[in-house]
């Protein structure tokens, strides 16, 4: 399994031309890549670089942002993590912040194909990996999946500022967060990352009290998008063969939503 992340969310990006959308958006951020979505008609300015990490395997893809700016927002560079009471548990994983020392556990997982396969960015070898997991902006915003005190994935929460009128921009600082997952196919099938993901979104709402989280994949990668319906979220866009693959295949995305009033817990 694998949102941080095509993730992501998870735990990258591409320049889009100018359109015009009508309820529906485009957004980018989990092995399942994510990304984030709201709905609108407008033009739509070409989206920064995109948080490389959103990913599940049952994973996800890369980009997020759409709204009637249809555009990335920038990422609050504050990490929330700290303010928060670790580890958090389930009824059987722990989840904490991640720290340098988890870059092997991680790699065991990330390294393999299937997971790879949908990651905004797949890492040749451990060193590289290792390089980019303990970069700063990378560990702020991941969280390590623990199985009796085994790293079995990983997530990204990346909080992140909602597009607003500039008369009322400051009221939408750091008030949403992208998420992106990556969990290892090993353990895929038994609910872990459902329970990790519920964790995540709980965590989201209840504990840092935003308004909003969003997600993105591949519409290729079913067991992503169908993590991301299993907790509730809900579909906002499908765009058609709007992001490059590294097998060269153009594909369509889908990108996910959910707010905190439609959050049931």
């Amino acid at each position: 399994m694998s949102g941080t992340s095509r993730p992501a969310t998870a735990h990258a990006v591409m320049p889009s031309s100018p359109k015009m959308l009508l309820n529906q958006a485009v957004s980018y951020p989990v092995a399942w890549a994510c990304r984030t979505l709201s709905t609108a008609a407008s033009i739509v300015p070409p989206p920064p670089p995109m948080p490389m990490r959103m990913a599940l395997t049952l994973t996800g893809r890369r980009r997020s942002g759409c709204g009637p700016a249809g555009s990335v927002r920038p990422v609050t560079p504050a990490s929330p993590l700290p303010r928060l009471a670790w580890p958090v548990r389930t009824e059987r994983l722990s989840l904490r912040p991640a720290t340098a020392a988890d870059v092997e556990a991680t790699w065991r997982f990330r390294q393999l194909e299937p997971v790879s396969r949908w990651l905004t960015r797949a890492v040749g070898s451990l060193d590289e990996h290792r390089r980019q997991f303990v970069d700063p902006a990378s560990l702020a915003k991941t969280i390590v999946i623990e199985l009796d005190g085994e790293v079995i994935g990983d997530l990204m929460l990346a909080i992140a500022d909602d597009w607003a009128q500039a008369e009322v921009a400051d009221q939408a600082q750091g008030v949403q967060a992208q998420l992106g997952w990556v969990i290892d196919p090993a353990c895929a099938g038994q609910g872990y990352a459902t329970e990790a993901v519920r964790a995540l979104i709980r965590i989201c709402f209840d504990d840092l009290g935003l308004r909003r989280v969003t997600a993105a994949c591949f519409a290729d990668n079913e067991a992503s998008w169908r993590l991301m319906e299993r907790v509730g979220m809900r579909r906002e866009c499908h765009t058609v063969r709007d992001s490059l693959h590294r097998s060269g295949a153009w594909l369509d995305g889908l990108g996910y939503a959910l707010l905190a009033e439609e959050w049931s817990g």
